[in-house]
């Protein structure tokens, strides 16, 4: 009799074992999944994010989001058995995404090296954009107009063309401190982005 409640005992903790075990597979397996999902996912708003503030990446900088890229790939390739279809495609869209960042990047920086004398020429001790604050900014601006109006004579189209870009650097610096600034600086600002413009199209070109 002891004998047999002990066979029955044993069952039952074998088959609580065996049904524990399911469940733990079941469980592991979901958190798989999820984390898959999640992997895809994360990846894909980390792309959109050195998308958008690619402009302000440095070369070392940008040089370790590609390092920080190819492990992500590594990652998640190393699983890619566990993605849907849906994902595996959206995987692909993610690669040739940041191949096309990679490819804007080699502009950007090329931007930057054309663009260095002109804005050492026109803005001087400002122009690296960083020290341009809601202090300083008119003054900023009126250092570039007095510039300006000294050298716009011996520009070729060329030469405006590179003066527009220093000025929208400034203005996009200028928008991101916009709301620290006084009204009185907005319509000195507006000022002298006006005259820019008044010189550009009626004495710049040709003259």
């Amino acid at each position: 009799m002891k004998k047999l409640i002990l066979q029955k005992i044993f069952q039952e903790i074998w088959l609580c074992a065996f049904f524990l075990a399911l469940l733990c597979s079941a469980a592991c397996s979901f958190t798989k999944e999820q984390e898959v999902e999640g992997g895809v996912d994360e990846l894909r708003s980390w792309v959109m994010a050195q998308g958008n503030q690619l402009d302000e990446l440095s070369e070392e900088e940008w040089q370790q989001a590609k390092e920080d890229f190819r492990v992500r790939v590594a990652a998640l390739e190393s699983r890619e058995n566990k993605l849907t279809k849906e994902e595996q495609d959206e995987f692909e869209q993610m690669k040739q995404r940041f191949a096309k960042l990679d490819d804007k990047y080699e502009l950007v920086v090329e931007r930057r090296r054309v663009l260095a004398p002109w804005k050492a020429d026109l803005l001087g001790s400002y122009a690296e954009m960083s020290v341009v604050n809601k202090s300083n900014v008119v003054e900023v601006y009126t250092f570039f107009l007095k510039n300006v109006r000294e050298k716009y004579h011996d520009w070729s189209e060329n030469g405006w063309n590179m003066a527009n870009m220093v000025l929208q650097d400034l203005n996009k610096r200028k928008s991101e401190i916009d709301n620290d600034l006084l009204s009185e600086d907005e319509v000195q600002i507006k000022a002298l982005q006006m005259e820019f413009a008044a010189l550009e199209a009626g004495g710049g070109l040709g003259s």
